[in-house]
């Protein structure tokens, strides 16, 4: 199994000092968000991609039309 990379790692700890939980059939990283424990699953982890990149399409689009 590989490790993170260095840049995942970065946005890992930018996002809520995230890491994989001790269980791997749970498909989960714990971290902290508004000072609460927060565990993401991988659905959630494609689901938070899938928008973050939508915005950055959006964001690129809006500076072409401008």
């Amino acid at each position: 199994m590989r490790e993170f990379t260095k840049i995942e790692k970065e946005w890992l700890k930018f996002l809520g000092d995230f890491g994989p939980t001790v269980h791997p059939q749970n498909k989960e990283i714990k971290g902290y968000m508004n000072d609460d424990k927060t565990y993401l699953d991988s659905n959630d982890l494609m689901s938070l991609s899938n928008a973050l990149r939508s915005v950055a399409e959006w964001l690129n689009e809006r500076s072409e039309n401008d």
